[in-house]
């Protein structure tokens, strides 16, 4: 009996040897590493064509700088570098400790708390709104994200209460952090009539940089306590992106809907897919690209708002000041 123990135990032994000796070793060298991003935004990233990217002269520029006595510093430096040719801020590149997402750059901040708040009655907050009454009965909310774990989004049927015999409604989203479009839409459905299809999308799903999925087409339908008598000012600007983008989609539609201020910052929707490297650095890549209704891709300057306000004066702001002339 002893025996065929033994028997059975060096067999397993030797089998489950074997079997290591078969498992493939994971590539963590620097050049592995950047031939497999490379690659995978090659296979997958969506906006290669509508931004006229030759990605396989950026593989040429890039990989002449590669060589494996690169410390792992300089290769997340590198790798992020060589993504910046992307100028894409749902492009990001993830350590333990760094951290790489695109800036624009050169665009200018508007908003700026302190001065909106002298023009508001009282400054009242609640989790992500901020809000009041500006002159002449015009009710104004900012809305600072759309994140799925931020809690409190139902409030906007209070402020709607609290406005409800207001003259004119602004919505402010500039410098918000983006998050959610059903977040967005959430909000943005307070304003709807009837339902409203408000962009299209389609979706990277092969191997060549120009294939795509049909469109796909983005609806909205009002809630029982929607507003949709109420006029409208949205306030956006270039810090407006990703659902920022998806909810000026989805008011620019409305009859009584005005923007105003200045162009968004051409981030929109994106669908960024994570990934985790050899290395364990996590990639994200956009996989999509989002349209208005006219089949305008705007991931160069942004949506255009209705009117267009870019001057700036110490202490003032102009993009409400227009707002609250358009609502007077």
């Amino acid at each position: 009996m002893r025996l065929r123990t033994l028997y059975f135990l060096l067999l397993f032994i030797t089998v489950t040897g074997c079997e290591k000796l078969f498992i493939k070793a994971e590539k963590t060298t620097p050049q592995e590493i950047f031939n497999t991003v490379w690659n995978d935004y090659d296979s997958h990233y969506a906006c290669f064509n509508a931004k006229n990217i030759d990605w396989d002269s950026v593989y040429t520029v890039y990989n002449a700088k590669i060589n494996n006595d690169l410390s792992d510093s300089q290769l997340f430096e590198l790798l992020s570098e060589m993504l910046g040719n992307l100028k894409d801020a749902h492009v990001r590149l993830e350590t333990d400790e760094k951290f790489y997402a695109y800036q624009k750059p050169g665009y200018i901040q508007y908003y700026n708390s302190n001065i909106i708040n002298t023009y508001l009655s009282s400054v009242n907050k609640h989790s992500m709104f901020t809000y009041g009454l500006l002159e002449d009965n015009i009710g104004y909310f900012h809305c600072s994200t759309f994140f799925n774990g931020v809690e409190g989004y139902n409030f906007i049927n209070n402020i709607l209460e609290e406005f409800k015999n207001c003259k004119g409604i602004i919505i402010d989203v500039r410098a918000n952090s983006g998050g959610s479009d059903k977040k967005a839409g959430y909000i943005a459905s307070r304003f709807y009539d009837k339902p409203r299809t408000y962009s299209y999308f389609q979706t990277r799903n092969g191997l060549n940089h120009s294939d795509f999925s049909d469109k796909m087409y983005s609806t909205l339908n009002p809630v029982s306590n929607s507003r949709p008598d109420i006029p409208v000012v949205l306030l956006t600007d270039q810090s407006v992106g990703s659902a920022g983008e998806d909810f000026t989609l989805m008011l620019r539609i409305l009859p009584q809907v005005t923007v105003v201020g200045d162009y968004t910052g051409a981030n929109p929707g994106g669908a960024p897919r994570p990934k985790e490297l050899q290395n364990g650095w996590i990639e994200y890549i956009p996989n999509g690209l989002q349209y208005t209704m006219d089949g305008e891709l705007f991931i160069d300057i942004g949506m255009k708002p209705d009117v267009l306000v870019i001057e700036q004066k110490s202490g003032r702001d102009m993009m409400i000041e227009k707002g609250i002339e358009i609502l007077k």
